[in-house]
C-alpha cells in the first residue's frame, strides 16, 4: 500500500496499518524537496518521483493520504486515481460504527475511539482523528478533517474540505459550509457560510463578516 506524505500525521497512519496487519508492503510518498529521508521512522521506503510512485502504484494500487491540508489531499488525490490508484480506507480496530444506515466513502482515515451513530454519511477521504463522536444522521463532505475530540450533533452537516478544531461542536441540524475552518473548542449554534472561519462560544466569524 502507498501512504502519500511522510510527516507528522503519517506516523498515526501506519498505527493504523500496524493495529490491522491489514498489508505486507507499505511504502511512502512524499516529493518535497526538504524531505531528505530515504525512509521514514527508519522502517518504510520513501519514493520521490512520479516515475517511482507509477512502479509502486503496479505492484499495489492502493493508497491513503497522510496530508491534513484538505485542499492539497485532494489534488494528490486526483494524481493517484489519474495512475490508476485505489483510494483506500484504514480504521482503526477500537472504532464504532452504527450497524444501520451508515456510508464511508472511499479513502477515510478512522483512528481510535471513534464513534459514528446510524443513519449517518462520511464523504470519501475524510480524517477522524481519535475520539471524535458523530451522532444520529450527520454529514461530513469530502476531505474533510474532525481534530481530536470534535463532536457533531444529530443532523449536523459539514461541509467539502473543512476542518473542524480539536473538541469542537456542532449543534443539532446545523449546517458548516465548504472549505471552512472551526477553531478549537468552539461551540456552532448556527451555520456557517462557505469560506469562513470561526471560533469562540459560541462561534463567531473571525473577520466579522455576516454568517
Amino acid at each position: 500500500m502507498l501512504i502519500v506524505g511522510a510527516k507528522g500525521l503519517a506516523k498515526e497512519v501506519v498505527e493504523i496499518i500496524h493495529k490491522t496487519d491489514s498489508f505486507e508492503r507499505v511504502v511512502f510518498y512524499d516529493d518535497l524537496k526538504e524531505n531528505t529521508e530515504t525512509k521514514f521512522l527508519k522502517l518504510f521506503q520513501i519514493v520521490k518521483s512520479i516515475g517511482e510512485l507509477k512502479l509502486e502504484l503496479e505492484q499495489d494500487n492502493r493508497f491513503t493520504l497522510a496530508i491534513g491540508n484538505p485542499l492539497v489531499r485532494k489534488r494528490y488525490y486526483e494524481l493517484l486515481i489519474a495512475n490508476n490508484g485505489v483510494f483506500t480506507s484504514l480504521i482503526h480496530p477500537h472504532t464504532y460504527i452504527g450497524s444501520l444506515d451508515v456510508k464511508l466513502c472511499e479513502g477515510c482515515i478512522v483512528m481510535h475511539n471513534v464513534t459514528i451513530a446510524n443513519g449517518s454519511r462520511i464523504g470519501k477521504g475524510v480524517i477522524l482523528y481519535n475520539n471524535v463522536q458523530i451522532t444520529h444522521d450527520c454529514k461530513v463532505g469530502d476531505f474533510s478533517i474532525l481534530a481530536p475530540g470534535a463532536t457533531l450533533l444529530g443532523g449536523a452537516r459539514i461541509g467539502a474540505n473543512t476542518q473542524i478544531g480539536a473538541n469542537a461542536t456542532i449543534l443539532p441540524n446545523v449546517r458548516v459550509g465548504y472549505n471552512v475552518i472551526v477553531g478549537a473548542g468552539a461551540v456552532v449554534v448556527s451555520d456557517i457560510l462557505d469560506n469562513t472561519i470561526v471560533a469562540g462560544v459560541p462561534a463567531k466569524n473571525l473577520h466579522g463578516d455576516k454568517r
